[in-house]
């Protein structure tokens, strides 16, 4: 079984910063955090060794406990701390795209994160000796594709709101970014990413218990 120890890593490109209740609530629930920061704007386009440095980085950290890879835009609606208890390899999270402070897209087949819960933390003692990765500038992973696969699903209290959607500047600004690179992308990702603007997404109310537990009242 890991320790309890919990480190949240981020990787925080040049032309964003930190959502406020994000980093704020990190301190909160984790032992460290781990920030790296891409001064230049290297890792877009090349991501895979920026994020392959990050889990290195945390891995060591946590010496023998727990990882979770915290997007910048990411908050959550429960303090994960409880979950280090477990002897899973990993956690995987309900992840809710807002598109408002109190809406999420539900708009399948893209816009469906939070019916396919993902690990977003992990348990530093199953880690790979010689993690893999698989490469990709964009959409590289967080995790190496070696790390063991069969996790456990958090509760649906212990969501995940993904923040970096949920105003039209942020969109438009996401949208100019992936399409810098859509070279790189796959028909079905760049599909998706055309789906960022639609005038008419289908939005459903978060239950009020999630935004108040997140503090986005």
């Amino acid at each position: 079984m890991g320790s309890g120890r919990l480190v949240a890593a981020t990787l925080l490109g040049p032309d964003h910063t930190f959502w406020p209740e994000v980093k704020a609530a990190a301190e909160e629930w984790a032992d460290e955090h781990f920030v790296l920061t891409d001064t230049q704007g290297a890792a877009w386009g090349n991501e895979t060794p920026w994020r392959s440095k990050l889990w290195d980085m945390a891995v060591k950290a946590a010496d023998g406990g727990w990882v979770f890879i915290l997007d910048s835009d990411f908050i959550l609606t429960s303090n994960p701390r409880e979950l280090t208890l477990s002897e899973a390899p990993s956690w995987s999270f309900e992840l809710f795209d807002m598109w408002s402070r109190t809406h999420y897209r539900d708009d399948p087949p893209y816009w469906r994160a939070h019916r396919f819960p993902r690990a977003w933390m992990f348990n530093a003692a199953f880690a790979p000796a010689q993690p893999e990765w698989g490469g990709r500038g964009i959409h590289a992973g967080h995790s190496p594709s070696n790390f063991p696969r069969l996790g456990s699903v958090a509760p649906s209290s212990h969501a995940i709101l993904h923040l970096g959607w949920s105003t039209p500047e942020s969109r438009q600004e996401r949208y100019d970014r992936y399409m810098s690179v859509k070279d790189q992308l796959g028909p079905w990702e760049l599909t998706h990413v055309q789906t960022i603007l639609d005038p008419d997404p289908k939005l459903v109310e978060l239950p009020a218990s999630l935004r108040s537990s997140a503090a986005l009242l």
